[in-house]
């Protein structure tokens, strides 16, 4: 349709010049003469011109004109195909992207439900942004995250999505991080589910004590805003 409308414009530029071009042609003295002389051109135009010559001339220009406007015609019709063949593989690509998000977002989903049932908000919560972990502590937040760190190989609880699964495993490796540290200085308190930092560690090591305290709430701290993280993004990413 470009093509045809720029056809159009030089057509009625062509033509005002074709007739300024042949009105000067007119008053040229090849054209006039001098004298009572006419010019090469009036002689050559005055000439008589065998009718067979004429009608060939005629078919000629014809011929070209229906010839041009027939490629024009198949430009154009090319140019609509390939843009309406561009036009579905665009729309087609796009569905599938589409489609293969979407059934990514459903696998997702139950991944990211999965950790939330193995770590509950509350519990999170408690142990690694309230806590300090210089008091006594249930046991039952050491069997929590032994029981996420049993997902760590299992292909079902992995995020298709890149930036949720590098949450998963950076928080896999913080909660390793802290249960090493309560597991080399931590002890269960009588026959009671609590455990805290060994008091014997105050008075053998006060220094040490208080480093494994700090160490301890440092990498907790750490663990929680990994696990925000992972909740916030998930929600946005997911729609959770």
């Amino acid at each position: 349709m470009k093509k045809l409308k720029l056809f159009s414009k030089r057509v009625t530029i062509i033509i005002p010049l074709l007739f300024m071009i042949f009105g000067a042609i007119v008053y040229t003295t090849e054209y006039t003469g001098e004298g009572n002389n006419p010019g090469v051109i009036k002689k050559f135009l005055d000439a008589s011109i065998p009718i067979s010559v004429l009608m060939a001339i005629i078919i000629s220009v014809i011929m070209i004109w229906i010839i041009s406007t027939i490629c024009l015609v198949f430009c154009v019709n090319v140019e609509k195909l390939v843009k309406e063949k561009d036009d579905y593989k665009n729309s087609y690509e796009k569905l599938l992207t589409d489609v293969e998000k979407n059934n990514n977002n459903k696998l997702d989903k139950n991944v990211f439900k999965r950790i939330k049932e193995i770590l509950p908000l509350e519990k999170m919560m408690d142990f690694t942004r309230d806590l300090d972990l210089g008091n006594k502590f249930s046991f039952d937040y050491v069997e929590m995250i032994d029981d996420f760190f049993r997902t760590e190989n299992n292909p079902e609880y992995r995020f298709i999505d890149l930036k949720l699964e590098q949450l998963r495993n950076d928080l896999i490796y913080t909660l390793k991080d802290l249960n090493s540290v309560l597991a080399e200085y931590s002890d269960r308190i009588g026959d009671t589910n609590l455990w805290r930092i060994r008091r014997t560690l105050k008075s053998d090591n006060p220094e040490l004590y208080s480093k494994t305290i700090r160490l301890a709430n440092s990498y907790a701290t750490k663990a929680w805003e990994l696990y925000d993280d992972l909740i916030s993004s998930a929600r946005q990413l997911l729609g959770e």
